[in-house]
């Protein structure tokens, strides 16, 4: 496969049989802090280190303080190891803190079988040509939008135009802006490479920063632009969940997610 800019920055340097050292790049932040998928990327690319199956099943991380662009530590406790499934978890520290707790377990994807049944369909959705493109709805403050190509469906877009949308939910096609094809560990970033979908209802609020995040790897994507529909359902308190899905060129759903997020300020800025 293609390596690209992606493979440079959750590169690993390892210090001992479960710590590793890696550089959080400037270029995957937002605001100055790097995305929530990018780091689950990293501990996820540490993890596989360690265990002898190749491809992350379920991985989860909760975030346990900002972390900022520079060296991270990253330390494996390897809780099982199995004939085809095993199971690790990751802190990540930095500056002598721990910003980062992920467990993941990881399995042979390309040998999975059994019985598979899918109710959803992809998202029907407009050409990537007829969508917009993300970095022009946010503007060049976001240094992230110049590593992924990230295009909404029109109905997606309404809070770029300073308009109210009907749903909580964004329809995007995406890929990383260098071509490099996806993999399971890029799902991680992926899965919280968007705004909040909330956004089309509620405007720009504020800063939304992930609490927790889940992404569950359910077989190897094709080479390829991806397509995703990701909703929130539930706001209460300032607290929302957000549930995603991610298909591939061939149309197999290849990875869903889950996370929690904080509002962080009050009301609509429009």
């Amino acid at each position: 496969m293609q390596r690209g800019q992606f493979d440079e920055d959750i590169a690993l340097e390892q210090l001992d049989e479960t710590r590793f050292q890696a550089q959080l790049a400037e270029h995957w932040c937002i605001r100055g802090v790097p995305n929530g998928g990018y780091q689950l990327a990293v501990a996820a690319n540490a993890i596989g280190q360690c265990l002898p199956q190749p491809h992350p099943l379920t991985v989860t991380g909760h975030y346990l303080a900002a972390s900022k662009a520079g060296p991270v530590e990253l330390t494996v406790d390897v809780a099982r190891v199995g004939g085809s499934m095993s199971t690790a978890t990751c802190r990540v520290t930095q500056n002598g803190r721990e910003t980062l707790r992920v467990t993941a377990t990881f399995t042979d994807l390309a040998n999975a079988e059994g019985p598979t049944r899918v109710e959803e369909q992809p998202p029907d959705m407009e050409s990537p040509d007829e969508c917009i493109n993300m970095a022009e709805a946010m503007g060049p403050a976001f240094e992230i939008h110049n590593h992924i190509d990230l295009r909404l469906t029109p109905d997606s877009a309404a809070w770029a135009r300073q308009e109210q949308g009907e749903f909580a939910r964004f329809k995007v096609w995406t890929r990383l802006a260098d071509g490099r094809d996806p993999d399971p560990i890029a799902m991680m970033f992926y899965a919280d490479a968007l705004p909040p979908p909330f956004f089309n209802v509620l405007g720009m609020v504020g800063a939304a920063p992930t609490l927790e995040l889940t992404v569950h790897v359910r077989d190897l994507p094709a080479p390829g632009m991806l397509r995703g529909r990701f909703r929130n359902r539930y706001i209460i308190n300032g607290f929302f969940e957000e549930d995603g899905e991610i298909w591939d060129s061939e149309g197999k759903l290849v990875a869903l997610s889950r996370q929690v997020g904080r509002i962080m300020s009050r009301g609509p800025q429009r």
